[in-house]
């Protein structure tokens, strides 16, 4: 059985956005896709499928998120809302994580909440996870210091400017 985690969000999710869902899991793992596309699939290296997260739904209807997920799950406003699952696979480590990690880097980026708000891999409602899971990248290496060479000149034409009378 899989583990459900889904993300409402204020704004559509675009493919940046999406991407750095994905990326909250760390950069070991696969990306992959399947059901023509409309399933985005985070794998390990040996091509295994550990999160699968479905194509973004607009919820329309006010109180939909309401009746589906319950009255504690309800995103604060009468939306419209964005509807995005993503499915750990079950019986594998890290996968819930992943996906928990995935959501709440999403609605980080777009305002929203994640249900359920105890989901593996998030803290609170929105914030990504301090676990190997979704820890930050590592700050990029210090920069070479700056040249202190003076501007070189350019060499002189091999005509000669005419002088004046």
């Amino acid at each position: 059985m899989t583990q459900d985690v889904v993300a409402l969000t204020r704004r559509m999710p675009d493919s940046l956005s999406v991407l750095a869902g994905l990326l909250a899991g760390g950069p070991d793992l696969r990306v992959g896709t399947t059901g023509e596309g409309a399933v985005v699939q985070l794998c390990d290296d040996e091509g295994r499928p550990l999160v699968s997260v479905e194509v973004p739904l607009l919820i329309q209807v006010p109180g939909e998120a309401v009746r589906l997920l319950g009255a504690e799950a309800a995103p604060e406003g009468d939306g419209p809302w964005w509807w995005v699952e993503a499915r750990a696979a079950a019986g594998v480590d890290r996968a819930e994580e992943l996906a928990g990690a995935f959501a709440a880097r999403l609605t980080l980026l777009l305002g929203g909440r994640v249900w359920p708000a105890d989901a593996p891999g998030t803290t609170g409602a929105a914030r990504p996870s301090t676990s190997r899971a979704s820890r930050p990248c590592p700050p990029p290496p210090p920069r070479s210091p700056p040249s202190t060479c003076s501007p070189t000149r350019r060499p002189s034409s091999s005509r000669t400017a005419r002088s004046s009378p």
